[in-house]
């Protein structure tokens, strides 16, 4: 994945390996899901002589990346007064999803289907207390 900004005079190149680990019983297992397993890092560099300015691992980045996405098509797509959210799944995309929708919308409740009981009141926990919100 590639990107540009001409007036910040960068481009920017995003790898990913997506590390695949197979088990004896023929299944395969993402291995960068879990913190502190991510495998991708953004090269930044210059577009006046293409000078490299940096090596950024892209975990925190890409959560931004994709819960603003999230947030845009909320701000665009939801109405204006919607103040409860159904977030489905607790995994770790929904913090930074809670947040970009919490932005955009006078938000009160938040409901989470989660099939893991025990991530699910975690999550709740934790997000209920950072953001002063009914989950």
């Amino acid at each position: 994945m590639t990107g540009a900004c001409r007036a910040y005079g960068v481009v920017a190149v995003r790898i990913k390996s997506a590390v695949l680990s197979w088990s004896e019983t023929g299944t395969v297992e993402k291995y960068c899901v879990e913190p502190g397993t991510h495998m991708g890092i953004i090269m930044l560099f210059s577009t006046s002589d293409g000078a490299p300015l940096g090596i950024i691992q892209d975990g925190y980045l890409q959560h931004m990346r994709v819960g603003g996405a999230a947030g845009i098509g909320a701000d665009l797509l939801s109405r204006r007064d919607a103040d409860t959210l159904g977030l489905l799944g607790s995994g770790g995309m929904a913090d930074t999803y809670l947040r970009a929708l919490a932005v955009v919308r006078p938000l009160r409740r938040v409901r989470v289907f989660s099939p893991t009981a025990h991530n699910r009141e975690a999550f709740a926990a934790r997000m209920s207390q950072e953001l002063g919100l009914e989950i």
